[in-house]
């Protein structure tokens, strides 16, 4: 029994592994992406006079992408912004409870962005000229 669980935890760790490297390998194509469509615009418009219209608006939802594709291999390999000189006074077991708390607190914040994030998109699909049926659509 204890074998077929350390087997299920290996398993589940591989998986959130991989499923992070495909999300930072997704976020690094994002940005060459955006880096070439934007490079592509300024070339367009400053040679041919003739900019690309769509291309603000695409790198502008493309790039908060990028930040929270990335944010959970950076949190794992524990590359953001500490502060060492508070962190590094305290026991071990200060240093696992604040990171603990600090967790937490980027769950809550998380949450908080998506639930609001996901009520914008919601009233700004609503009042969308797009997505509203033909029957609401006012005919001049």
């Amino acid at each position: 029994m204890k074998k077929i669980k350390s087997k299920l935890k290996i398993t589940a760790t591989t998986v959130f592994d991989c499923a992070l490297q495909l999300l930072i390998l997704f976020s690094c194509a994002c940005i060459a992406f955006v880096m070439l469509i934007v490079t592509a615009d300024v070339v367009s418009r400053e040679f041919f006079n003739y900019p690309i219209e769509w291309v603000l608006e695409i790198s502008q939802l493309i790039l908060p992408a990028i930040v929270f594709l990335g944010a959970a291999w950076l949190l794992k390999n524990e590359g953001h912004v500490a502060m060492d000189v508070v962190v590094s006074r305290l026991s071990t077991r200060g240093q696992a409870l604040l990171n603990a708390v600090t967790s937490i607190i980027g769950v809550i914040i998380c949450t908080l962005l998506l639930t609001n994030a996901s009520l914008a998109v919601g009233r700004i699909t609503k009042n969308s000229p797009r997505t509203r049926s033909k029957s609401l659509r006012t005919t001049y």
